[in-house]
């Protein structure tokens, strides 16, 4: 009885020292976390199997979406831009909002302000009619874009205070955000939390690109590797950002997402005129080597529809099809069939807005 009684009275000692301190101070600290908690689960976006002749469609503008954004240097694509905001398409009018945000133009504020209210009214009735019928679009994306642009004549730490502050969050939150999303057991790289920091990754790109020193916030974040060889390239020049890329690329032997983010975000802004990537591309392995879990790991990195795209938006046709067709002759279905509507793309020459 007496050796029970000690147990329970230590017991509940220790719950009320855990309780003391809790209230004292890590109440505060919790509050932070279940604010986070949210952005930490999957976005919720219900994957689909359409029919082959919606799927080709879909195909199709997003490579029409691919080659706009990669035309941003050398046309006004602010109004093509608030036209895809209407595609049938979700992930393609996110994509469409994310580029108006990173174009930072006023000119479309007025359009996403009004779509994020019209989303979250239609959201706060639960009414998944009226979501569809506005051509709804994350609010999380609207409000990142949005904030971006009224965050275009910032720079340095106030222009990553606003960001933040545009999604009810400041810089530590953002900071907290990396440790947890780039953790060994991570909860992966499609939650709304990556999609944060993914912004913030551009916008620290951007500003080094400006002339600002980005090596103080960027020690502040926990990266992967690749994801830092691009802030690190972002303070060198042009010539010297392509070497450093390219033998990091060189060095990798599996395949990791921040990998394949790098080689996109780098086609996507080099356009792929460097004899030096083009050589790259064309020698790179594209096919799985080994199996990890059931699951093929390619070599170097993975190669995707992403990737394709992007290649096929930024470089001639006569560039772009000897690379293409080795993807063509490999022996995933998926890559195969990616690669022919890419090499399709790559050989209409117009841009036409009117099919957007």
């Amino acid at each position: 009885m007496k050796i029970s009684f000690a147990i329970r009275h230590f017991c509940g000692l220790g719950a009320l020292l855990l309780l003391t301190l809790f209230c004292g101070l890590g109440f505060q600290h919790f509050r932070q976390e279940s604010a986070l908690a949210p952005m930490l689960l999957g976005s919720g976006h219900k994957r689909d199997s359409p029919p082959p002749q919606e799927k080709k469609q879909r195909q199709e503008r997003r490579q029409l979406l691919s080659r706009l954004w990669m035309a941003r240097h050398e046309r006004d694509i602010v109004p093509a831009l608030v036209q895809s905001l209407n595609d049938p398409f979700e992930p393609w009018r996110q994509s469409a909002a994310r580029g108006l945000g990173r174009l930072e133009d006023t000119r479309g504020e007025a359009v996403l302000v009004q779509r994020l209210q019209t989303v979250e009214s239609a959201m706060a009735k639960r009414d998944g009619d009226a979501y569809g019928r506005a051509k709804g679009i994350s609010p999380l994306t609207l409000k990142l874009a949005l904030g971006r642009i009224r965050a275009r004549s910032l720079r340095g730490q106030a222009k990553l205070d606003a960001l933040a502050k545009s999604i009810g969050l400041s810089w530590p939150d953002v900071v907290r955000l990396s440790q947890k999303v780039n953790a060994p057991k991570s909860y992966g790289q499609y939650t709304p939390a990556a999609h944060i920091l993914r912004e913030f990754l551009d916008v620290l790109y951007q500003e080094g690109k400006r002339g600002q020193d980005i090596g103080a916030w960027s020690k502040q974040l926990t990266l992967p590797p690749a994801h830092k060889i691009l802030l690190r390239g972002a303070s060198l020049s042009n010539t010297q950002e392509v070497k450093l890329i390219l033998d990091y690329l060189s060095r990798l032997s599996v395949a990791k997402q921040d990998s394949y983010d790098l080689l996109s975000h780098f086609i996507s802004y080099k356009n792929g005129e460097s004899k030096a990537v083009l050589t790259f591309l064309k020698e790179m392995p594209i096919d799985p080597e080994n199996t990890i879990n059931g699951k093929d790991e390619f070599s170097r990195y993975r190669v995707n529809c992403d990737m394709m795209f992007t290649l096929a938006a930024s470089l001639s046709p006569a560039q772009s099809q000897p690379v293409l067709r080795r993807f063509q002759a490999s022996h995933n279905i998926y890559m195969r069939s990616y690669a022919k509507s890419s090499i399709s793309f790559a050989e209409k020459k117009e841009l036409s807005v009117e099919l957007l």
